[in-house]
C-alpha cells in the first residue's frame, strides 16, 4: 500500500450483516475529518502511531497505538490535525442489533444483546488492547482491494477474524480501564521534551524515573504503544515540523535544534515519519511563503 492509503471492504462483501464496512487506514499525514457521524458502533483499532478525536459534546479523546475505541451511533466527531505519524489504524463499522445481525457468526441472539450492552458501556473511552485482540487485529488484511472474494476459505477467515475482534473488544472493555500513564512514563516524555535538542541516552532517561533499560521500554510501550525511541523521535520531528513552517531557520540549524547530529540524518529520519523531505515539507506547508533553497 502507499504511504497514504484506506481501503474498505463492506459487510456485505464478505456475507457478514453485523458489518456494514471494516477499513484499514495507513498514514503518515495529518489532515481534519470533518464533523460525521455513522448510524451504527463505530470501533477504532490503532496499532501504531497516534490521533484524537472530538466530539460534538466537546470531549476530546487521544488514541494511542495499541488502544482502540468506540464511538456510538449518531455521536457527531471528528479526526484532529495534531496526530504523530505513521499511523496504522483498523475500523469496523457495526451494529449488533441489526436484523438478521447473527447470520454466519458464532453469536446467539442472546450474545449479541450481550455485545451490544458491552460496547454500549465502553463507547468513548481509550481502551488497551490486550495481547489477544493486538493478534486478532494483526490478522486483518492490510488492503482489502486485492482480496479474492471468490475463495470460500478467505470469506470464512474474515468473517471469523472480525467476529473474534468484536467478541475481545467487549470482553476487555469489561475490564480496562481508561488510559491514565503511569508517574514514571509521564516524568519520561517531560524530560525528552525538555531536552529535543540532545543527545541524552534512553538509558540515561531510564535511570531518571528510577527504572532498570528493560522495565522502562515495557512501561512505556504499554503506557504509549511507542517504544522510548520512537516517540523522541517523533518528538523532533514534530518540533522540525513547526520549525520548518514557523521561521525561515535553514535544514542544518533545524537539525542541530532537534537533536540531529547532521542534517543528513535528520533529512533520512524526517523522510520516514513525515514521507517527504525536510524542504519539500516547508514548500508544501508554507502555501505562499517565499522560502530561501536549503540542501537536505
Amino acid at each position: 500500500m502507499p504511504a497514504n492509503a484506506e481501503t474498505n471492504l463492506a459487510g456485505m462483501a464478505f456475507h457478514l450483516p453485523l458489518v456494514s464496512r471494516i477499513a484499514s487506514i495507513r498514514s503518515q499525514s495529518a489532515a481534519r475529518i470533518t464533523w460525521h457521524s455513522h448510524d451504527c458502533f463505530e470501533m477504532l483499532l490503532l496499532m501504531d502511531g497516534s490521533t484524537a478525536y472530538e466530539f460534538s459534546d466537546n470531549k476530546t479523546v487521544e488514541l494511542l497505538g495499541g488502544h482502540f475505541m468506540i464511538i456510538p451511533p449518531g455521536m457527531l466527531h471528528r479526526g484532529l490535525h495534531d496526530v504523530r505519524r505513521p499511523v496504522r489504524l483498523n475500523g469496523i463499522l457495526f451494529d449488533p442489533l441489526r436484523k438478521g445481525a447473527a447470520k454466519h457468526t458464532p453469536f446467539t441472539a442472546a450474545d449479541l444483546v450481550w455485545l451490544n450492552s458491552q460496547i454500549v458501556s465502553g463507547a468513548q473511552q481509550a481502551q488497551r488492547m490486550g495481547s489477544e485482540l493486538r493478534s486478532l487485529v494483526k490478522a486483518i488484511p492490510p488492503d482489502f482491494s486485492v482480496l479474492d472474494l471468490s475463495c470460500a476459505s478467505l470469506i470464512a477467515s474474515l468473517r471469523l477474524i472480525v467476529c473474534s475482534i468484536l467478541l475481545e473488544a467487549a470482553k476487555q472493555i469489561g475490564c480496562a480501564r481508561t488510559f491514565e500513564p503511569k508517574q514514571a512514563v509521564q516524568s519520561a516524555i517531560a524530560l525528552m521534551e525538555s531536552h529535543i535538542d540532545e543527545t541524552i541516552s534512553i538509558e540515561t532517561v531510564a535511570e531518571a524515573v528510577h527504572c532498570s533499560r528493560a522495565r522502562f521500554f515495557d512501561l512505556f510501550k504499554d503506557a504509549t504503544g511507542m517504544t522510548p525511541n520512537d516517540y523522541w523521535q517523533r518528538l523532533r520531528i514534530d518540533r522540525a515540523q513547526r520549525l520548518l513552517t514557523g521561521s525561515s531557520k535553514s535544514i542544518t540549524e533545524i537539525a542541530m535544534e532537534c537533536g540531529f547530529s547532521t542534517s543528513q540524518y535528520f533529512s533520512s529520519v524526517f523522510r520516514k515519519y513525515s514521507g517527504v523531505s525536510p524542504s519539500d515539507y516547508r514548500a508544501n506547508e508554507t502555501p505562499g511563503m517565499l522560502v530561501e533553497s536549503h540542501n537536505d
